[in-house]
């Protein structure tokens, strides 16, 4: 298997995916990648450290009736 050069769906960025990588994914029953090395190591951390939702900040003067 020769390498191959493919666009990353993410940023268009050119990527190779060589021939140990084609044989490993083969191997997995992987599909051929989407994403380049970069933007996958970037989801890989999003999934790691999930944004945190913010709680909302309560004190008297956003609570009181002001009429």
């Amino acid at each position: 298997m020769p390498d191959l050069t493919l666009i990353c769906q993410n940023c268009t960025n050119e990527f190779v995916f060589s021939a140990g990588e084609q044989a490993f994914y083969a191997g997995k029953g992987l599909e051929t990648p989407k994403y380049c090395p970069i933007c996958r190591a970037i989801k890989a951390q999003e999934r790691k450290i999930p944004a945190k939702p913010v709680k909302p900040i309560k004190n008297k003067e956003t609570t009181r009736n002001l009429n």
